[in-house]
């Protein structure tokens, strides 16, 4: 969901730059500095309502094949995307998870190494 929030801002900076090309001079890094934390929250707020508005209609049919074709291609696409993300997000927890076992793995082994030492010298030693 951050993604698409991220991408969506990121086409309403391109859209405002190509409306306004004075804002094509002012650095996104700069921002911050020129912005209160209570505007840019309005600003965000703001820009991710403007993703929900379609900016404008095609002049196509609705119901053309070539359109359909189209919006199919755009659906997959972006199930697609959303299931490959999930599914790379659920490995890095998988692969996450198994390392922090293995470690602890090492960790009790380590352990029981050390007491099967001291255990053999008391024993060697009666």
């Amino acid at each position: 969901m951050a993604g698409l929030g991220g991408r969506c801002l990121r086409r309403l900076q391109i859209l405002l730059r190509h409306r306004w090309p004075a804002l094509a001079e002012v650095r996104a890094s700069s921002m911050p500095a020129l912005w209160s934390r209570s505007s840019r929250l309005v600003a965000v707020g703001f820009g991710a309502a403007l993703c929900a508005v379609p900016v404008g209609q095609r002049s196509e049919p609705a119901l053309s094949y070539e359109s359909l074709m189209k919006r199919a291609a755009c659906l997959v696409t972006d199930s697609t995307h959303t299931y490959l993300s999930q599914t790379t997000y659920a490995l890095i927890e998988a692969l996450t998870e198994y390392t922090k076992a293995v470690y602890t793995l090492i960790s009790l082994q380590k352990r029981f190494t050390t007491i099967m030492n001291k255990v053999s010298q008391i024993g060697r030693a009666h």
